[in-house]
């Protein structure tokens, strides 16, 4: 729908003047900076934008999507093979489409094919965590590898691992795990094998200019080591994902993830990689959000999924309401955190809507704020 609408006609035209005029009347005197949202010293939004302040055909953010659509991700602790493949398969019925498997230690192949006995992997994206050590990587890959080809079937297999301080390993180690990326490209290309841990920089609102700087700083050490390495920008960036933590501040945590998207194309237009999508965006409710009380974690969750969602992010882990216990959660809690995802999608559709948020004049205001504040940080550094 555009301005020229004829359902535009039906309403008069109000200029921000107007609206201003009507603003400064109710704050009998009151300073209209007053009413500024500060969110740290020097990042100001106002409450109020107007349609003047933007262009009126503003350009929809850089991507390559069809729809909004996003994955429903679960963490799967691998504490034992058949407690995890329990788990795995009663979160595949309920609708979840990318487990994660936490691994407390590297699998052997047979521990791998009794782990994803019954998983249709063509429907699924599959992802790799927990890796403390990254010289333990090269061996759980092979074994993951040579599981994925011994079944034709598999060699479309979707997803990403992430390891523990990728980008500040040892030089000896990033010469191999070059190779394994030039390699991975071409033989299971659906495979991500760089995540930059966001997670690392969430320091909440009052953060989320550094929190955006440093997913930039992290991404860009990747980016320069392996193509330092031979490898082409677009092979770097064929394997890299973004994994960042959502917290409270619903439309902070929309407009982070705008941001986001915006800061990290114009990383890539330095690189000459402009013909490619932008990398996936895995989020997950960040554990500094979780209160002692799983009733409250409940509610707050339902607006936390729902300004990731909004913001367009591709894969979305919503924490169980019991997750801060340390501990298992339940059954009952795992099926809450699903169905909040299910909600959002089956009966709010906001899965069908590219960049819901886009024409939000406040929204837009917010984004280009922190995307402007974050690369100025991210230049300083």
């Amino acid at each position: 729908m555009s301005l020229e609408d004829p359902l535009f006609n039906s309403f008069a035209s109000v200029s921000k003047a107007e609206w201003l005029e009507k603003v400064r009347k109710e704050l009998k005197g009151q300073s209209l900076d007053s009413l500024d949202w500060l969110i740290k010293p020097g990042l100001a939004v106002s409450p109020f934008s107007h349609r003047e302040d933007w262009p009126l055909e503003m350009p929809s953010l850089p991507a390559e999507r069809l729809s909004n659509d996003w994955e429903i991700g679960e963490d799967i602790p691998v504490d034992t093979i058949p407690d995890a493949h329990r788990r795995a398969m009663e979160a595949l019925e309920n609708g979840v489409q990318a487990p994660r498997w936490i691994l407390k230690r590297p699998l052997k192949l047979h521990e791998w094919e009794q782990l994803l006995e019954g998983v249709e992997l063509a429907f699924v994206s599959t992802h790799i965590a927990g890796i403390k050590k990254v010289e333990e990587f090269p061996a759980i890959w092979d074994t993951f590898f040579d599981m994925v080809h011994s079944h034709p079937e598999r060699l479309s297999l979707r997803g990403s691992i992430y390891i523990h301080g990728i980008a500040y390993a040892e030089e000896s180690f990033a010469v191999v795990m070059a190779q394994l990326l030039e390699k991975g490209t071409l033989a299971l290309p659906g495979f991500r094998l760089l995540t930059v841990n966001g997670h690392l920089d969430y320091r909440g609102t009052e953060g989320v200019v550094e929190e955006l700087a440093g997913i930039l700083v992290r991404g860009t050490r990747l980016m320069e080591r392996y193509t330092g390495l031979g490898l082409s920008p677009e092979v770097v960036h064929h394997h890299i994902q973004l994994s960042v933590s959502i917290g409270t501040s619903y439309f902070v945590e929309i407009a982070k993830i705008r941001a986001l998207k915006i800061l990290w194309a114009h990383i890539m237009e330095g690189y000459g990689v402009t013909h490619l999508a932008l990398p996936p965006i895995d989020a997950r409710l960040a554990g500094e959000s979780q209160l002692d009380d799983p009733h409250q974690n409940m509610i707050r969750a339902t607006t936390q999924a729902m300004s990731a969602v909004i913001a367009g992010v591709d894969r979305l882990t919503v924490l169980p309401s019991d997750a801060f216990q340390g501990k298992m959660s339940t059954s009952f809690a795992r099926r809450i955190a699903r169905n909040v995802q299910h909600l959002l999608k089956m009966e709010s559709y906001l899965d069908r809507v590219i960049d819901p948020a886009a024409g939000s004049y406040y929204v837009e205001q917010l984004t280009d704020a922190l995307a402007r504040a974050a690369w100025e940080s991210f230049q300083s550094r």
